[in-house]
C-alpha cells in the first residue's frame, strides 16, 4: 500500500515498512506518510527482500518480531549491502531486554534528518 499526504514535503523519500503487527505497520504508515514519505510495506523479510530488487527505497524500517525472521537479521544483511541506505530496526521492550542483556532500549529517529 502507498500513502501520499497532502501535506508531503517536496522531499519524499522512498520508505519501505516492514512490520508484522497490522495495527503497528498502520500507525507507522501514517506516521512516516503525514512526514512525506512515500510509504511501501510488507510483512515479512522474505516479502522485504523481493520488494528491494524491485525498487531502491531510500529508507527500511523494519520491526523486530518478523514472522519468518528477526528484524534485526534482516537488518544486519540489508546493512551490508545497502549502499549507504538507512536501515532501522525498531525494538518491542519485550525484545530489547532479551537482545541487550537487560537493558531496555528504544529507538527513536527523526526522519527529517534522514538524507
Amino acid at each position: 500500500m502507498q500513502h501520499n499526504s497532502p501535506s508531503a514535503s517536496a522531499r519524499q523519500l522512498r520508505t519501505l515498512l516492514v512490520e508484522a503487527d497490522s495495527e503497528t505497520q498502520q500507525m507507522l504508515e501514517l506516521a512516516l506518510s503525514i512526514r512525506g514519505h512515500i510509504v511501501a510495506t510488507c510483512e515479512s523479510s522474505t516479502a522485504a527482500r523481493d520488494l528491494l530488487r524491485l525498487t531502491p527505497y531510500q529508507i527500511v524500517v523494519i520491526g523486530s518480531d518478523l514472522p519468518d525472521a528477526h528484524g534485526a537479521d534482516l537488518a544486519s544483511d540489508l546493512r551490508s549491502d545497502a549502499g549507504g541506505r538507512p536501515v532501522l530496526v525498531l525494538l518491542r521492550p519485550q525484545l530489547s531486554t532479551k537482545c541487550f542483556h537487560g537493558q531496555r532500549t528504544w529507538i527513536s529517529f527523526d526522519t527529517d534528518s534522514i538524507a
